[in-house]
């Protein structure tokens, strides 16, 4: 699998760095203990993953999910060819064009229709993107035979700590995170930091503005935020590290 490399900002001076995979480590334990390449802090780190807004209502589990899937090279599969593929063997006829986030909705929801807005929305918790990981980057790879088959995940309550963060992102991992808003949980991305006093987080935010932020939602949301672990300490419920 090819992936993006690190984006360092040292000084003002943008560097590369390509860093080995660890996920045979990571396998059985659940973990491996930080190098000191991996967890040394820098003054800015940013994983190349573009924000991306959540195209239905509530929707920012599919929208984190999409980001995340593309990032593991996990190609998009249309919902009726999956359960075309399912419930007869085989597939065929014409398929009208579907977005990545309407494909999960299709693929999740056992094509309740084509038009993925006609399903009910997919629960915002861990277990159910966890799932969705899951079963969508399977599907993928048995259908097109591309992608990883399955990513290794691994869910908690609440958040993570510093240390816990600088040693993800320093690994190329981006931080799945759910935290409570306003009028419903939502699903963010955590893709750098900024090594300041206190520990700023570059977060994707795929919401659509009335789910993630008080006041009236913007024509042209602000989807990469930068905040301090500390100011969402309190709303951060919910957690999924991606071990590959």
């Amino acid at each position: 699998m090819t992936r993006p490399r690190l984006v360092v900002v040292l000084g003002g001076a943008v560097v590369t760095i390509a860093t080995a995979s660890l996920t045979a480590l990571m396998l059985h334990s659940g973990g491996v203990k930080p190098s000191d390449s991996s967890t040394a802090n820098r003054p800015s780190v940013m994983i190349p993953i573009a924000p991306l807004r959540a195209e239905l209502p509530g929707g920012t589990l599919a929208a984190v999910a999409e980001m995340v899937l593309r990032y593991y090279d996990v190609p998009k599969v249309h919902p009726v060819i999956a359960w075309q593929k399912a419930s007869l063997g085989s597939v065929g006829g014409f398929l009208p064009p579907i977005s990545y986030q309407c494909s999960i909705v299709g693929v999740m929801s056992h094509l309740c229709s084509i038009d993925c807005r006609a399903c009910d929305l997919l629960p915002t918790d861990v277990r159910s993107m966890v799932e969705v990981l899951h079963r969508y980057a399977a599907i993928s790879h048995e259908l097109v035979g591309q992608g990883t088959p399955g990513l290794l995940l691994k869910p908690r309550l609440g958040g993570l700590s510093s240390e816990e963060i600088l040693g993800e992102i320093n690994r190329e991992r981006p931080i799945v995170i759910l935290l409570k808003a306003p009028k419903a949980p939502r699903f963010a991305l955590v893709v750098g930091y900024r090594d300041s006093n206190p520990l700023s987080l570059v977060i994707n935010d795929p919401s659509d503005g009335d789910d993630a932020r008080q006041g009236p939602k913007e024509e042209t949301p602000n989807l990469q935020i930068v905040v301090t672990r500390a100011s969402i300490e309190h709303s951060w419920i919910g957690t999924i590290r991606i071990l590959e």
